[in-house]
């Protein structure tokens, strides 16, 4: 390596300090994302579930919890304006029709509360079942109806391809991931009767995606930088490897062109069936000086994929060193 100059300072600490690059992968199956920390503030709030249908005269029971709520808590549970009952946790038997759910949370100086609507029925007519497609085109949710209007029916069994891929929960629909391309068949059944089925047509899609990181958006010289990049498969067919280039740039020193940046690359060359998802771990540390001087400044840090004839995808994200 060439001696650095100092009239060329901006040259190795652009890779976040002298970026030590150094990639490994696993693969995990569901996908997963990583979210960037908010550091935000909170109010208190009071969850009791959503809205949904309960089969008349079954033992139903009902929840509360409260975040960000000090002190001691006490709950209270109404029922069409009539409190019924009080504690976090509380059994019901409701009869058939609709029924206004409140609770309430309150401590020494605050009272939270929370309304939800239960209808109970006593027969499948009216409950249907659609698949839904999503953004990612592996990945398909059965959206449950009650009289053609979109209603949570936690017990929903459904089949796929003569398999039970899930039961539908309170305030969670049933989804399978990672479908390929093909003709697939469905069903659903709720309280032991078949209400829907049917036959899905998935096209053939070649694509990756680039999940979100987990980068601060400061950090200090001497910091070592830990996190990973997620790629996960949203297509229908499997992907036989990708390469992944590193474009790091510090805006401060950007005019002075290839000087400011650092490129890298890396060839994943294990195959992501649908679903799937490449963990690549990433570390890199930040010296405390190069040649003397900090590296600080605002960090541009491009990470672009090419796949299957140079498809392509990418993601950037900005950061400082103070």
């Amino acid at each position: 390596m060439n001696r650095i100059q100092l009239d060329t300072l901006p040259l190795l600490f652009i890779a976040l300090g002298a970026l030590l690059f150094s990639v490994s992968y696993c693969i995990i199956f569901p996908s997963e994302n990583l979210d960037i920390d908010a550091g935000t503030y909170r109010p208190p709030q009071l969850h009791i579930g959503c809205s949904h249908i309960v089969w008349e005269k079954e033992n139903i029971m009902l929840m509360a919890h409260v975040n960000n709520f000090i002190g001691t808590i006490k709950y209270s549970w109404w029922i069409d304006s009539k409190n019924e009952s009080n504690g976090p946790e509380s059994n019901f038997v409701f009869s058939e029709g609709v029924h206004t759910i409140r609770a309430e949370a309150s401590n020494e100086s605050f009272m939270l509360e929370k309304e939800i609507t239960i209808t109970a029925i006593s027969s499948t007519q009216g409950i249907t079942v659609e698949p839904q497609p999503s953004e990612n085109y592996g990945t398909w949710k059965f959206q449950t109806y009650f009289n053609d209007v979109p209603a949570n029916v936690p017990g929903t069994q459904i089949m796929f391809d003569d398999d039970i891929i899930g039961i539908s929960e309170q305030c969670k629909m049933v989804s399978i991931i990672g479908t390929t391309s093909g003709t697939h068949t469905w069903s659903a059944q709720y309280h032991g009767q078949n209400i829907s089925s049917g036959i899905i047509e998935v096209p053939v899609v070649e694509k990756l995606k680039i999940s979100n990181l987990r980068i601060a958006p400061n950090y200090k010289t001497g910091d070592t930088i830990s996190t990973e990049l997620l790629v996960i498969n949203v297509g229908t067919v499997d992907i036989d490897g990708f390469k992944i280039k590193t474009l790091i740039i510090n805006n401060k020193y950007a005019w002075m062109g290839d000087k400011a940046k650092r490129e890298y690359s890396f060839d994943y060359s294990d195959t992501l069936r649908p679903g799937e998802t490449a963990k690549l771990p990433i570390v890199a540390t930040i010296p405390e000086k190069v040649n003397g001087i900090r590296p600080t400044g605002t960090y541009t840090i491009n990470f672009e994929m090419t796949y299957s004839s140079e498809e392509s995808s990418s993601i950037t994200l900005e950061t400082k060193v103070v």
